[in-house]
């Protein structure tokens, strides 16, 4: 049986396939979706940032303590402190030094430190003054202060997030608040044992950048 013979199709008669098509009108009459989730998320993320980058900062003084005095083996010695001259000090030495302290004192405890702290100017110098830090075993009337000092010497204004609030609260107990010039002696704070700082900066650094990092993903644009 004979086959019929091909038919030559015209071009111009075949259908055109469109490359890119158009938006499909009923997809984009839909409403879009509801992500209550998504501000929460971006919330949480700018805000461990912020305070992950605001704690590392307020935590700088004691991360340059612990790294200058990385390798040093003794402290610096200033002798009396009395004597001593403040423009010529450097923030965040390691020194020992003796001095008698004026009788008066301010006495405070931290929270979740079972021990209480003690701080007291040097007698015969109003820019010097000593935090010691009391064991809670010792009772009131029978502690009595050592007359040498071993610890970090910094200025008020300088000392870090611990003692922030720590011109207010002398303020608020004496009426007389040490000056913006004046120095801090921290008694048993070495470079060693503040080193534990640098652990902490390096967890907020990651939280921080953990954060961004997040945003970031949340906000990019996505290809259609």
């Amino acid at each position: 049986m004979p086959h019929p013979a091909p038919v030559a199709e015209d071009p111009a008669d075949a259908p055109t396939v469109s490359a890119q098509p158009g938006p499909d009108p009923e997809f984009e009459a839909l409403p879009k979706p509801r992500r209550p989730w998504r501000r929460v998320t971006l919330a949480v993320l700018i805000v461990t940032a912020v305070f992950s980058l605001w704690v590392g900062h307020r935590l700088r003084p004691q991360v340059l303590y612990a790294l200058n005095g990385w390798g040093v083996d003794q402290p610096l010695e200033l002798g009396e402190l009395s004597e001593l001259e403040p423009v010529a000090l450097v923030p965040n030495t390691w020194v020992r030094g003796a001095a008698s302290l004026a009788p008066q004192s301010v006495r405070y405890r931290r929270p979740a430190d079972p021990d209480y702290f003690r701080l007291a100017r040097v007698a015969g110098e109003a820019e010097v003054w000593v935090e010691l830090r009391v064991p809670k075993d010792y009772r009131e009337n029978r502690y009595l202060p050592p007359g040498s000092f071993v610890g970090r010497l910094v200025p008020f204004r300088k000392s870090g997030l611990r003692h922030d609030s720590l011109l207010d609260a002398v303020e608020a107990a004496t009426g007389e608040a040490p000056s913006r010039d004046a120095w801090l002696l921290i008694d048993g704070e070495s470079p060693a044992s503040a080193r534990w700082v640098l652990a902490v900066i390096l967890m907020l650094f990651g939280f921080a950048g953990f954060s961004v990092w997040g945003l970031w993903r949340v906000l990019r644009p996505r290809s259609a």
